[in-house]
């Protein structure tokens, strides 16, 4: 899975056959928000995560920008469901690699904050809490995520986005700590400003 994702993100340039006359899409002093959906894989708790994410962009240099992205956790699918809630918000660098025309690939390192409440007080090995889901508090946890992804850009006012993140991280609440470690993967529309 890891080798296709590269192999399309160093060959989509030539499979769209861009070329470097084409207009300026990305350059200093552009504005972007972004909306899509976004499914992740939690490698250690083995659960599937829906989320609606979101980010803005505002690039200070034509390779350099400061993004800041939100995940709204929706529910879990197929297999376990440690978490009720599961939101998470990240910020940080994006290193904007070798844009040629309208085609903008990136990679960056992203600090954020989980805001989450687990399902159960048994999210580690053998479980030996007797708890009331009520008594659970709402747990607040560092994360850093690593980024790698382009933009696409059809119109001076729209474009498609795709992004992979891992996600690294753990969850402690009053009962628990256990990995968030986790796979996210988005594509969505954003829309352009200045």
């Amino acid at each position: 899975m890891v080798k296709k994702l590269f192999f399309i993100f160093l060959f989509f340039p030539v499979a769209m056959q861009v070329s470097a006359g084409e207009d300026v899409f990305i350059h200093k002093g552009l504005f972007c928000a972004r909306g899509s959906l976004a499914y992740g894989h939690m490698t250690k708790l083995d659960a599937n995560n829906i989320f609606l994410s979101g980010n803005i962009e505002y690039y200070f240099e034509d390779r350099i920008s400061l993004r800041g992205d939100g995940y709204f956790f929706i529910d879990s699918y197929k297999g376990k469901q440690p978490f009720n809630t599961l939101h998470s918000l990240f910020s940080g660098p994006i290193f904007h690699v070798a844009p040629i025309g309208a085609f903008d690939p990136y990679v960056g390192l992203e600090c954020g904050i989980s805001i989450a409440k687990a399902t159960s007080p048994c999210l580690g090995d053998p479980c030996t809490n007797n708890v009331l889901p009520e008594e659970m508090k709402t747990g607040l946890n560092p994360l850093l995520s690593p980024v790698i992804g382009f933009n696409y850009f059809g119109t001076k006012w729209f474009h498609i986005t795709f992004d992979a993140r891992y996600i690294a991280g753990t969850f402690s609440d009053n009962y628990n700590s256990a990995p968030l470690h986790e796979i996210r993967l988005s594509f969505g529309l954003g829309f352009n400003l200045f």
